[in-house]
């Protein structure tokens, strides 16, 4: 349901504006050009209650309305819904970036009144009588009858064609729904699991490393937490396995039996609803809209992905047994899931002579998120100016107007809050604060959005250097943020990353690629002390070593998306699972690893209740769609501004106003296959 899913937070967090003569709260809930990041938790309730008034008072006043038509009823329908989600997306952003957690669950509190909101709004017959009336329409260019479809779509899943009793017994399943996402992302975000460990367990990491955690002057223990830049250089790099098994049973239990129990619930009230309204199970029910249709679809491409991966999973995984063995000169030893990470290190370091550490020391903060911004704008036409107007929500964060290089007029912003702090949105992604879209007197409502990631900070002695692997990722999240802020769609329901949710992530994986070619990598690298570009030979060594373990990473994203799939093809009968088994069972038959019997890693699996539900799948199924866009930069230049340009009108300016499939054609000249994709597992 789009605009269900227009209030769920991750990369799809959508948010818009409006003003209009009709809408005389507008300024009392906030001005249109400036957020504010100082309110108080009262404050940020009554403002919620406000704009819940305001859209309820507004679509009271369409259902009354005699005129009829495309813009008497969708068009008044967009501008209602476009005011709302600018007045709410400011106020649940706060549930996930605020420094007090008084603040952080006003946030999330309104972003589940919202979410009922919205639920109210599509079981109302008048509003979906109006709505069905325009679905003979014809005429209707591409983007208005897609817009139409969206609306049908989110009356006919609240279940408008079913017998009254059904409807309400859906709208309560629904409810129930949204109560248990949102308990389970608070969870999530005020999570605060940590081992205490002495120094000696912390072996292997770098006194830098272990100066920077916190130490309890009363035991000399030092806390380390289970967020990202924590837990995966201690995963990586910790000499004793029987510590790395404490650090991993500590994460595999984030969320507690808590989360578990409610992501099981939520399992059966999916199923229930696909029943309800039809289908089979909640899959079937999800992929209808999807570029992939059908649960199907979706089986195929998963197994033909695993038949490409079997083999090399099983490679990676003896060639760490082998090193594991070798260490501990022990033939006995066998491979854990905990040892993983830092048996792949230990291998890459040693065969591959790639220092992730030294590699490390050539990616500064500042430098390389100049390098990137510099990549963005020669490739887009745009330029970024850091700009104080906009308030910040911490000391670390930055605003950046966004500027059309041929018209030098500023068109969006977006806000950059890179590293860890208590109560954050604990992983990466960019979070669509305001919305672009065209407004009644036809100006464009300039969008804003939040990259919010946790990479590594600064310590006393070192500035804050980024691991390749968060160069790729914030590559990635700035994709997303490009496509949020350069839309030109006409409609808020179908701007920026309003896209089929198994396309949305496309656009940003193909930008992945830019971190691994050579001329990009001397581009962005700026040593933290000589300022020096990554030297040859360690480049070469990288771009060498980027195929190693293939195996295994595709065979863990292969896993989220089957257990997934597992989960949400259960049928009502079926659904009464226990969640951790089938997450342990599954993960033991794809991976061959041994799970944790005794933890629950599903609690901590925020996709599944965040809006990926039958939907983790798209990860592998846009990254088909990447590598063949990325086919066309390969030829004709990774900075070619024309290519770049392109790239921006075909794909980023359209948003969700036309079919994927379409776009991608329009941009390479071609259907899209799946040639570029599976050539990367030869």
């Amino acid at each position: 349901m789009k605009h269900k899913e227009m209030l769920l937070s991750g990369l799809l967090v959508l948010g818009c504006g409006i003003n209009t003569k009709k809408n005389t709260l507008r300024d009392s809930v906030g001005s249109e050009s400036r957020l504010n990041w100082s309110l108080t938790a009262p404050e940020l309730n009554q403002r919620c209650a406000i704009a819940i008034d305001q859209l309820n008072s507004s679509l009271n006043q369409l259902s009354r309305s005699e005129r009829q038509g495309f813009d008497a009823v969708i068009s008044e329908l967009e501008y209602s819904f476009a005011s709302f989600y600018d007045q709410i997306e400011p106020i649940s952003f706060y549930g996930y970036s605020s420094t007090e957690e008084e603040l952080r669950k006003a946030g999330m509190d309104c972003e589940q009144k919202a979410q009922e909101a919205v639920l109210n709004i599509f079981t109302r017959e008048d509003l979906f009588k109006k709505v069905n009336n325009l679905s003979g329409l014809s005429g209707l260019v591409e983007e208005r009858q897609l817009l139409l479809q969206e609306y049908l779509d989110s009356f006919f899943e609240n279940g408008l064609q079913l017998s009254p009793e059904n409807r309400e017994k859906l709208k309560s399943l629904n409810t129930r729904l949204i109560k248990l996402s949102s308990e389970f992302a608070e969870q999530l975000n005020n999570d605060d699991s940590h081992v205490m460990l002495t120094k000696d367990d912390l072996s292997g990491l770098s006194d830098d490393f272990i100066s920077g955690l916190e130490k309890d002057p009363d035991n000399g223990l030092y806390k380390l937490t289970m967020k990202y830049p924590h837990y995966r250089p201690a995963m990586e790099l910790v000499k004793r396995s029987d510590v790395r098994k404490r650090i991993y049973k500590t994460y595999q239990h984030r969320g507690g039996i808590e989360n578990s129990k409610r992501l099981g619930e939520a399992i059966q009230v999916r199923a229930q609803i696909a029943a309800l309204l039809g289908f089979k199970n909640h899959a079937e029910k999800t992929l209808k809209n999807r570029m992939a249709k059908t649960p199907a679809a979706v089986v195929d491409m998963l197994d033909k992905v695993g038949s490409k991966l079997k083999d090399k999973n099983k490679a990676d995984l003896q060639q760490m047994l082998l090193a594991k063995r070798d260490e501990l000169k022990d033939e006995n030893a066998s491979l854990e899931a905990w040892d993983v990470n830092y048996y792949s290190k230990l291998i890459k370091k040693r065969d591959h002579e790639v220092d992730s550490e030294k590699v490390q020391e050539y990616f500064p903060a500042e430098n390389t998120i100049d390098g990137m911004f510099e990549i963005y704008q020669t490739l887009l036409g745009v330029e970024f100016k850091k700009s104080t107007s906009q308030e910040v929500w911490y000391e670390s964060v930055s605003y950046y107007d966004i500027i059309d290089s041929i018209t030098k007029e500023t068109i969006a912003g977006f806000f950059m809050d890179l590293y860890p702090r208590e109560g954050k949105y604990g992983h990466a992604a960019a979070f669509t604060i305001k919305k672009g879209y065209q407004k009644r007197n036809g100006q464009y409502s300039q969008p804003i959005s939040a990259i919010v990631a946790n990479f590594t900070p600064a310590t006393q002695d070192k500035p804050s250097l980024f691991k390749h692997s968060e160069v790729e990722t914030l590559f990635h999240e700035f994709g997303h943020i490009m496509h949020q802020t350069l839309t030109k769609s006409k409609y808020a329901s179908l701007s920026g990353t309003s896209v089929k949710r198994d396309f949305v992530e496309a656009p940003s994986q193909m930008l992945e690629h830019w971190v691994w070619q050579k001329e990009i990598l001397k581009k962005i690298s700026s040593h933290y002390k000589t300022g020096e570009a990554l030297p040859d030979d360690l480049l070469n060594k990288m771009i060498k070593a980027r195929k190693f373990n293939i195996g295994y990473l595709y065979t863990r994203q292969l896993f989220f998306a089957r257990i997934d799939m597992k989960y949400h093809q259960l049928s009502v009968e079926e659904s009464n699972v226990d969640p951790s088994k089938l997450y342990h069972d599954t993960f033991e038959e794809i991976s061959t690893l041994k799970p944790l019997r005794d933890s629950f890693p599903e609690a901590g699996f925020g996709h599944l209740m965040g809006g990926y539900d039958a939907g983790y799948y798209g990860y592998l199924w846009s990254e088909i769609y990447a590598a063949d866009m990325f086919t066309r930069f390969d030829k004709e230049g990774y900075l070619n501004p024309k290519t770049g340009a392109d790239y921006r009108t075909s794909i980023l300016e359209k948003g969700g106003s036309k079919d994927p499939f379409v776009l991608i054609q329009d941009f390479l000249g071609k259907k899209p296959d799946e040639e570029a994709f599976f050539a990367w597992f030869e």
